[in-house]
């Protein structure tokens, strides 16, 4: 068996596997006894083997990624290093500051 799944396909097959492992839950909550393994199989996906091909997926990731890679590390601790009374070097990111 092979574990390239085309995006496509992992789409299409997502509805029905939700359906299922609804109204599994729902006959098990209502008494109904348990599914039979044999009709549920779940299995973990393997993320290693996706790839992004040229798409504007592709290029929302390739921007994410780089907006987030350069935010400085001293940046991103600065909230951390403060609330734990520390010297905090760097920007606040923004956001909202919970009250003490």
């Amino acid at each position: 068996m092979s574990n390239n799944m085309l995006r496509r396909d992992f789409l299409k097959t997502a509805p029905a596997s939700a359906y299922a492992l609804t109204r599994a839950a729902r006959m098990a909550a209502a008494g109904q006894g348990e599914p039979s393994p044999s009709r549920i199989r779940i299995q973990p996906f393997d993320f290693q083997g996706v790839r992004l091909g040229k798409s504007r997926w592709q290029e929302q990731f390739q921007s994410a990624r780089d907006v987030y890679f350069s935010v400085p590390d001293d940046d991103i601790l600065h909230g951390f290093r403060a609330a734990a009374g520390l010297p905090a070097p760097g920007k606040p990111l923004g956001g909202v500051v919970p009250k003490r």
